[in-house]
This record gives structure tokens, C-alpha cells and sequence, in this order.
């Protein structure tokens, strides 16, 4: 299977600033990995690559689940609004979509 190409990567990247910044996330845990997956191919360097994917999917996990226990999904917004920085920061995206 190919990499996919970089302008899914930001596809996927600018899904994920958008959920991020809304209001209660309905996508399913599946969906999120798939995008934090496919939003950190073009991060070259591969540790950095699969720690950044893994911050994200834990953040997004707080957001998406956290109202659902009764606990407030703004710490996760902040962490996830961080590791998307560091996306943007780390990946070489042919252009970097602002939210």
C-alpha cells in the first residue's frame, strides 16, 4: 500500500483542527485514529511521528469522551490544539490550514 499523498494529510489535519475546535464530538474512536493516522504521514521523522499521533488520539479521546462521564472536554481542546502545532510544526504539509 502507498503512502498517501500529502494533500490528504492536510485534508485530515484541517478535519481534525475543525472537531477539535467545535462543540461535542460524535466521531467514533475508529474515525479519529484513522485521521491522526493519516495527518501524520507527512511527519518525516517517524518516533516523533507515532508520539504525536498518539498525544492526539489521547486528546481527542478526552474530548470525545470526557462529556459522556461529566467531566469538562477543555483540557483535551488545549492539549489537542497543542499536538495539532506541533503537527503543523513537524509536518512538511504542502500548506498548513488554519482553523
Amino acid at each position: 500500500m502507498s503512502d498517501p499523498a500529502p494533500a490528504d494529510a492536510v485534508t485530515a489535519l484541517a478535519r481534525l483542527q475543525a472537531l477539535m475546535a467545535g462543540g461535542p464530538m460524535a466521531e467514533e474512536a475508529p474515525e479519529l485514529i484513522r485521521l491522526a493516522d493519516l495527518a501524520s504521514t507527512v511527519i518525516t521523522d517517524l518516533e516523533l511521528r507515532a508520539m504525536l499521533a498518539e498525544s492526539l488520539i489521547a486528546a481527542l479521546g478526552v474530548i470525545r469522551f470526557a462529556p459522556l462521564f461529566g467531566h469538562d472536554p477543555e483540557p483535551g481542546r488545549k492539549q489537542a490544539a497543542a499536538v495539532l502545532a506541533a503537527f503543523a510544526a513537524a509536518g512538511n504539509y504542502p500548506s498548513v490550514p488554519s482553523t
